[in-house]
């Protein structure tokens, strides 16, 4: 079971613009948090340079600026999953999160691009396959 600090918020619509030792590649932020990210649909494997990486996430209208730490790379099929922590989070990172939890808790916006996850409704199992179950109060 998972012990976060702070919970992870499944984004739609955020892109990733990355720049390691190696070069220049783009990818999907599957979500976020206060302190960290998740980057899918990456083409290659990242090669930190003094074990850090620098990106540019666009959401929606902001850009924001930061320099991450990998924590754990997974191969899905052609593209790489990888996630990693925040060093050194700007106020404004923080401030938009806790913008898009609250949103998250409440009644979300129609164009937000921030989707609460449901725990109760999906079972992961050993090879990333996902079950989707109903929950017992019949909430979907």
């Amino acid at each position: 079971m998972e012990h976060r600090k702070y919970p992870r918020l499944t984004t739609i619509g955020m892109e990733v613009s990355i720049a390691d030792k190696v070069g220049f590649s783009t990818g999907s932020i599957k979500d976020i948090s206060r302190s960290g990210v998740c980057i899918t649909d990456l083409p290659r494997q990242l090669q930190p340079a003094n074990n850090s990486i620098t990106v540019v996430i666009s959401a929606k209208d902001k850009q924001f600026r930061l320099l991450l730490e990998p924590q754990w790379v997974k191969q899905e099929g052609l593209t790489t999953v990888t996630g990693m922590i925040i060093n050194d989070v700007p106020q404004s990172w923080t401030a938009m999160v806790i913008q898009l939890e609250h949103q998250s808790n409440g009644a979300l916006a129609k164009k937000s691009f921030v989707a609460p996850q449901k725990r109760s409704f999906v079972k992961k199992l050993r090879r990333g396959v996902v079950i989707l179950k109903k929950s017992s109060r019949g909430d979907v």
